[in-house]
This record gives structure tokens, C-alpha cells and sequence, in this order.
């Protein structure tokens, strides 16, 4: 793998990183490239348990033997994703890696694998919540702002499981730019480092056009998190279950929060920055949109015990 492929893959993973909560949460979100390394063709992805801000040219980052994942993929996209079948893509995932001591790559790696082109970036976004779920309740005016907006395809991805699951929906549509994920984010994919630039201004595009004017304010400003903190933390909220992240972590995250009226806010002391970030990501898709729809039960009730949800906090498959 060329440096240059390597330093774009950093520089991407630090500018969404740091624009949490509004693009990542703690440990959420992965991004990958794909390249050439003596004759063989290598994914480079984001390490699980790895923050996106956090991964540098020497840490965060797990290489893997494409081919050698794209073939043990084949027959898995056949199989039901159940325990079962996300034991198999878990250990698949294990067995696909250069090094076998190295660190493990992210859950996610298989839809970065099949994905075909160079840079793949799929972070949980909260403007591609609301779009897909805009989408959803308001088809016409979405398809309309699409058709002015957007120069490449997007394509609505209903609320999907992580690991095996979504792998196997994304791969039957590896043609399109962008996935907009029910509950989940988005999946970007470019050969060009410099496309995901369009990502922010498509953002800005469709907040401005639905109404969403104070997270439109936050992408241009960008503030500190400890301002997003001090502003948002004290806010009183439902805890919903917006993204996979939010159910997984759901325990650490009721234990960081105090009852303040009909709703709830952060704990004094009482959380990580990681829950903190999902927090807040609650806090602000509930605000710009509070009829938005949660996560559907059967994955809010399943993800946190899937073989892949614990293969990505280092627990055995």
C-alpha cells in the first residue's frame, strides 16, 4: 500500500472523527481503502474499537487479503443471518487478515470489501438518519430535492442489522454512490479521496431545504464538543433507540443519565465520552425531528448479543 493511500485514509477518518457527534459516535463508524501490496490486493479498514479520530498511520488500522474475503464472502451472502451465520462472517473476517496477531478489523468490513471502489466511508451520520426517514414520510419532495441535489445515485437502505446482514444488502447494489441507511447513517464510496467533501455540502442542502436549520448551524460552525456538551447535555429528552449503537450500549447509557422531568440528561460525571456522543446524537435527531422513527425492535432486541456485536468488543465470536 502506497503511503499516499494510507495518509488519505488517515486524513478522511480525522475529519469525520472530529465532528462528532454530528458524523460518529465513540467507536461507531469505519472507513477503508483498497490497493495493491506486492502483487496482492489489500483492504486497509478501520480496527474495531478504534475511535475515527484516533487511528494514525501506525495504529487503528487492520489490513486485510481481499481476495481471500471477497471469496469466503460468496457463500455467506447466501446464508440466513442468524448466530449461526454471523459466527461464520465473524470468524471469515478473523481469517482474512495479513497478520493473524494483528488487530481485528471492523465488523463492517465485508460491505467495505464488496463495495468495489478505491475509498469506502460509512459513518452514522444524523442528516442521512433524517433523509432516509424523510424519505420515507415525504417521498416526493426527497426524490424532487435529490434530483437537484445530488450529481451521483443514492439509494434508501431500510433498517438493516449490522455485520452479515447489511453486508448482504448492500452487495446487491455495489453500483450505488451513496447508501442512505435506515437508523444507521450512510455508506459512501469514491475513488477520489477528495469526492467525500460533497458529503458535508449535500448535508447543508438537504437541512436547508427540510427545515433542519440548528443542525445545519452545527455543520457550518462545527463547534467544540465540550460546547456541544455544555449546550445539549442539560437538555431534557426521550431515550430513543436511533442507531444499533444506541441498543448495544443501552445499559452504559441509561447509567450515565438522570431523570429530569418526562425526559432525561447526562449525568454529572456519570458517563464516557463514548455513551456521551450517542447522547447527544439523541438529543439533537429528537430535536430536529421528534416523530423520528426508531430502530425496529427485532434488531434493537438482537444486536447487542450477535456473534459480530461481540467479535467487535474483542469478546470470543
Amino acid at each position: 500500500m502506497t503511503t499516499d493511500d494510507r495518509q488519505s485514509l488517515v486524513e478522511l477518518s480525522r475529519i469525520f472523527g472530529e465532528t462528532a457527534p454530528l458524523w460518529t459516535q465513540g467507536t461507531g463508524s469505519n472507513l477503508s481503502v483498497k490497493t495493491r501490496v506486492a502483487g496482492r490486493n489489500v483492504l486497509e479498514v478501520k480496527a474495531s474499537g478504534f475511535r475515527l479520530r484516533d487511528v494514525r498511520l501506525a495504529a487503528g488500522l487492520a489490513a486485510v487479503d481481499l481476495d481471500r474475503l471477497c471469496e469466503a464472502l460468496a457463500p455467506l451472502l447466501r446464508r440466513a443471518p442468524d448466530e449461526a451465520g454471523e459466527t461464520s462472517y465473524a470468524e471469515t473476517l478473523l481469517g482474512a487478515r495479513l497478520d493473524a496477531s494483528g488487530p481485528r478489523p471492523s465488523m463492517e468490513a465485508g460491505m467495505h470489501a464488496l463495495l468495489p471502489r478505491k475509498y469506502v466511508a460509512h459513518v452514522h451520520s444524523l442528516v442521512a438518519v433524517l433523509m432516509a426517514d424523510v424519505s420515507r414520510t415525504d417521498a416526493g419532495a426527497f426524490e424532487a430535492w435529490q434530483r437537484r441535489a445530488s450529481k451521483g445515485t443514492l439509494k434508501i437502505v431500510p433498517p438493516a442489522r449490522p455485520g452479515l446482514a447489511l453486508t448482504q444488502v448492500l452487495a446487491e447494489s455495489t453500483d450505488v454512490d451513496v447508501h442512505l441507511l435506515g437508523c444507521h447513517g450512510m455508506v459512501m464510496q469514491a475513488d477520489d479521496p477528495l469526492a467525500f467533501a460533497q458529503w458535508l455540502r449535500l448535508e447543508r442542502s438537504f437541512c436547508n431545504a427540510f427545515g433542519f436549520e440548528e443542525l445545519d448551524a452545527l455543520l457550518l460552525t462545527r463547534p467544540s464538543y465540550d460546547s456541544l456538551r455544555a449546550q445539549y447535555g442539560s437538555i431534557p429528552s426521550q431515550l430513543k433507540l436511533y442507531f444499533p449503537d444506541t441498543a448495544v450500549f443501552f445499559e452504559r447509557l441509561h447509567a450515565g443519565l438522570r431523570r429530569e422531568g418526562a425526559g432525561f440528561v447526562l449525568r454529572e460525571g456519570g458517563a464516557d465520552q463514548d455513551v456521551e456522543e450517542i447522547w447527544l446524537a439523541t438529543v439533537l435527531l429528537q430535536r430536529a425531528r421528534p416523530g423520528l422513527a426508531e430502530l425496529p425492535a427485532a434488531i434493537a432486541e438482537t444486536v447487542a448479543s450477535l456473534p459480530t456485536e461481540r467479535f467487535r468488543r474483542g469478546a470470543p465470536a
